[in-house]
């Protein structure tokens, strides 16, 4: 049996590391010699100094010149040993003597515990999974919202998708066996504002006020960001003319930038874009796919309407030039090895200048994307020749236009 003298001093010396905290705890599991009177009281008297120094080690985190990356690493560390620790102590089926030292420990931890979340904030990091028994305290606090949510969204005038979608992710949370804190933190959030938001509407459409909440409440969760674009595109199918699909657009754009919204608000999904940038995405994708639609639509009228074939439409709006096809591609391959141009646009850029563009050797044919491709990978001697004359043409008219 390990001398007691020697335990504490292990315990003592090696606190911040967690050894002698999981080396007491496990003294204390079943199966383990017993420990005596005198251990026990020599435990009890050494844990707030040992809590102590945990608890200044961790705070030192903040002051100083120490880089932040290895006070990220030291808290992170710390946080996953502590909440290891307590769940080891969750569920202890010891004698009546040694309980007294076991809700001293848990209380230490506790305390410990709750320092690593509050210096999470300040360093702007996720605190991670939660112990298991704040995990069980948090989904008691949680369930009882959810029996008034689940009163609340069933009044006249909630959509009842909307309602379940909601419901489901405090459920989804519930039924979970492991959590992190910042999803429990944003859904007790989550759920203590909608009470007391539906206590203040009286008027006017409830389930379109309710839908601003939760948007203005960061709710990113897939669910709610797809039933919300499915409202916009239903909106939009109901309206014939692209002038008006496009002023419903601007309209929600505008509706949507009028929302105040924090810098750093907390979301539902922590490691995903916030409801904003999600809501403007789709914004952007439906601007693009009516216009695009638009534009067809103005062709096929166009063809119609002058008897012209496909290829002659797209041949009288295509751009002359003199240079070659492989100019024309290497060109394009300097502004993407350059870093003008995206190297994951060049594809697009190829096919772009391959539809816009006219050159003497294609004789008044549109201009292969193959063979485009090919030019791009194979650089002769006498293209680069030629677009470096033309470049420097360029900068001489330029030095000329400016006094360089």
């Amino acid at each position: 049996m390990m001398k007691i003298s020697t335990t504490v001093s292990a315990f003592i010396n090696e606190a911040s590391q967690f050894s002698g905290l999981h080396a007491l705890a496990e003294r204390l599991g079943p199966g383990q010699e017993l420990l005596t009177e005198d251990e026990v009281a020599l435990w009890q008297q050494a844990l707030p100094s040992l809590t102590s120094q945990v608890l200044d080690r961790l705070n030192l985190l903040t002051i100083g010149s120490r880089k932040k990356q290895w006070c990220k690493m030291q808290l992170e560390t710390t946080t996953k040993e502590c909440v290891a620790l307590m769940d080891l102590l969750t569920g202890f089926a010891a004698e009546a003597r040694l309980v007294p030292l076991i809700e001293q420990l848990s209380g230490c931890l506790d305390g410990i515990y709750d320092l690593c979340v509050y210096l999470s904030g300040i360093f702007r990091m996720e605190v991670g999974v939660m112990p298991l028994k704040q995990l069980k305290d948090g989904k008691a606090h949680l369930q009882r919202h959810m029996d008034s949510l689940r009163e609340t969204l069933s009044a006249p005038g909630v959509d009842v998708r909307l309602k379940h979608l909601i419901l489901h992710s405090l459920r989804a949370f519930l039924e979970a066996e492991r959590e992190c804190r910042e999803r429990l933190d944003y859904l007790m959030c989550l759920s203590a504002s909608i009470l007391k938001f539906s206590r203040t509407i009286h008027t006017g459409d409830i389930n379109a006020q309710l839908i601003a909440h939760l948007y203005q409440l960061n709710f990113n969760a897939e669910s709610f960001l797809k039933y919300y674009k499915e409202l916009i595109s239903a909106e939009l199918d109901m309206l014939i003319k692209v002038e008006d699909q496009l002023e419903l657009l601007y309209e929600y754009k505008h509706r949507f930038g009028k929302v105040p919204l924090r810098p750093a608000a907390p979301a539902f999904h922590t490691d995903q874009p916030g409801a904003c940038q999600a809501m403007n995405d789709v914004l952007k994708l439906e601007f693009h796919r009516i216009r695009n639609r638009h534009k067809f639509q103005l062709a096929a009228q166009y063809l119609s309407q002058s008897g012209r074939s496909k290829a002659e439409f797209d041949d009288a709006f295509r751009i002359d030039t003199d240079m070659s096809v492989g100019c024309l591609a290497y060109l394009v391959r300097l502004m993407v090895d350059t870093g003008l141009v995206g190297a994951a646009t060049k594809v697009q850029l190829l096919s772009f200048v391959a539809g816009a563009l006219r050159t003497p050797g294609t004789a008044g044919r549109a201009i292969s994307v193959e063979s485009l491709t090919t030019k791009y990978k194979q650089v002769t001697q006498h293209t680069a020749t030629t677009v470096r004359a033309a470049l420097k043409k360029m900068l001489r008219q330029l030095d000329s236009d400016f006094n360089f």
